[in-house]
């Protein structure tokens, strides 16, 4: 009787453990998809005021947008993926050029570029995808007024 007594006694706290390890583990799981939706929020603002910050610098050229773009930019090193990273020297470069200078073919690949990795950190998915993207960038290219 006493064996049998000792077996219930541990089952019954094997059985508190399990649930205790697997609420715990929960928590832990939804900290971790919180954490990450934080991160994804965060980098949805950095990005948007980040590209903001650029538009201004692009077109306006002067110390007060240098010095927005250039705060943006820390901020952005901060919170940004590798992959944004990775696309952003390419876009400095042509920001501080004259867009005539490179052309702006070139101008609108290198935006396109950023801005891809930007969404593809944004969304889990997304399918908007080539021409239909390329055509939504609105840096290099004139929008078409009349649709053509």
């Amino acid at each position: 009787m006493v064996g049998l007594v000792g077996d219930c006694f541990l089952g019954s706290n094997s059985n508190s453990f399990d649930r205790n390890s697997r609420r715990r583990s929960s928590l832990w799981n939804q900290k971790r998809v919180d954490r990450r939706e934080s991160l994804n929020e965060r980098r949805r603002s950095v990005y948007q005021r980040f590209l903001e910050a650029l538009f201004d610098h692009v077109e306006f050229r002067t110390d007060e947008t240098r010095r927005a773009y250039d705060r943006i930019k820390c901020e952005l090193l901060l919170v940004a993926s590798d992959r944004v990273l990775k696309e952003l020297p390419m876009v400095q470069e042509a920001s501080t050029m004259d867009m005539n200078a490179l052309g702006p073919e070139d101008v609108h690949n290198r935006v396109s570029a950023l801005f891809k990795a930007m969404r593809k950190d944004s969304f889990e998915r997304t399918e908007i995808e080539g021409w239909g993207f390329e055509y939504l960038v609105p840096i290099g290219k004139p929008t078409p007024v009349n649709g053509r």
